[in-house]
């Protein structure tokens, strides 16, 4: 995907802040060298912040790239290495320890999290990589690591063709998730930098074709339906597919099917972005068919008596609370307890979470749990469902655009 020398830009991608402030020097390599490479109708976003109730994120650079994509850049200046499974700056087991993989990961969900609760953002999720940048190593011959395919870092001999390397990873993304469009690029920039209320000339502008879309969306969710009827007899299920195949429509379905069939359901996920439209979607149902529960997994505990911790690490929200929910689950009466549990975005729930959402069943062993998941992320550290019991469905048409994936 190497921009031809005919159409290199005149006067290059939107920086945003212009002024660049706060950037170190790796940092000021790396913006920089996109500067130079990247197309008029780019934008990089440089210390985008996001915050929410868990962690403070920063990410150093974002690269929107409407036909392309969105990369999500970590930079690590100094001399970098990877030994023993963790990336150090400066001589391993004697320099300071990073986690640059990590942290560009957290700062893409972070991202994905924003859009799926911002008014602003109306489109499916944007196809969107991560990315390292080590602008002052150059790293081993054969350089590889777990987390860390050599596509996916860029040293000081791939600065110069950074653009270069950022298109040809977001054009190998095994992924349904689309890149954005001219339109749906500013859209984004102005939902991760803008205020959190868009105009409401904006809004007006958008209703008809957010409902326009909305109703065929469910037209073809419900063609989607025979799934679920061929899997009512089946009670542990994970059904798999891409941005745009419809799961999270088929998970509200399921949620409602069994909540009128008097179950009482859990729905459950990990953003809030995506809980808060899922307790709007869910709020539009009759009342005999809403699930018991439809929110995070984190705020499921809290109702249980969980105390959260104020600025608690990351390792907290992983592994402390769900231990306290585990504790907490041994009180709950049945009466409490769940016939069954949906979830959505599966890939982001990680292993210890699962012991509690199993111990919140009536029947622990043999209650109904129906996940979903985003085959394409299902490579990253999270998702791991238990070893066994679990029938496998893939989804296969995409409802967005309605064209097999």
């Amino acid at each position: 995907m190497t921009v031809p020398p005919e159409s290199q830009p005149s006067h290059g991608p939107r920086v945003v802040p212009a002024a660049e402030e706060g950037l170190d020097a790796p940092e000021r390599k790396v913006v920089q060298a996109l500067r130079e490479q990247l197309p008029d109708d780019a934008t990089v976003l440089v210390n985008l912040r996001l915050t929410d109730t868990r962690a403070d994120r920063e990410a150093d650079a974002v690269v929107v790239w409407p036909g392309v994509g969105v990369a999500v850049i970590e930079v690590k200046g100094g001399h970098v290495e990877y030994a023993d499974g963790t990336w150090w700056v400066g001589r391993p087991h004697q320099g300071r320890a990073v986690q640059p993989v990590k942290q560009a990961l957290k700062c893409k969900y972070g991202i994905r999290e924003v859009l799926r609760g911002h008014p602003r953002w109306t489109g499916p999720d944007p196809r969107m990589v991560h990315h390292v940048a080590v602008p002052y190593t150059r790293l081993p011959s054969g350089f590889t690591a777990p987390e860390c395919p050599r596509t996916l870092i860029s040293d000081r001999d791939d600065i110069p063709h950074l653009a270069d390397r950022l298109a040809a990873q977001l054009d190998a993304l095994e992924s349904a998730a689309r890149p954005p469009t001219e339109a749906q690029a500013a859209s984004l920039v102005a939902a991760l930098t803008g205020p959190q209320h868009p105009q409401a000339a904006f809004a007006t502008r958008n209703a008809a074709h957010i409902a326009e879309r909305e109703e065929h969306c469910e037209l073809l969710t419900a063609q989607q339906g025979s799934v679920l009827d061929m899997l009512r007899e089946v009670p542990r299920v994970q059904i798999l597919g891409g941005a745009g195949t419809g799961k999270t429509w088929l998970a509200v379905e399921q949620a409602r099917r069994l909540a009128e069939e008097g179950q009482r359901v859990a729905l459950l996920c990990y953003s809030k972005g995506l809980a808060m439209w899922l307790q709007r979607r869910v709020q539009a149902l009759p009342e005999d068919q809403r699930p018991a529960y439809v929110g995070t997994f984190h705020a499921l505990g809290i109702q249980w008596g969980a105390k959260p911790v104020v600025g608690a690490p990351q390792e907290y929200w992983e592994s402390g609370l769900p231990a306290e929910m585990v504790r907490h689950a041994r009180y709950l009466t049945p009466e409490q307890r769940f016939d069954a549990i949906i979830i959505d975005e599966v890939q982001d729930f990680a292993p210890p979470w699962w012991e509690p959402v199993l111990a919140a069943l009536k029947h622990p062993d043999t209650g109904r749990v129906v996940t979903f998941a985003d085959e394409g992320q299902l490579i990253f550290p999270r998702g791991a469902l238990p070893a066994k019991g679990f029938t496998k469905i893939v989804l296969d048409e995409n409802l967005r655009n309605t064209e097999p994936i």
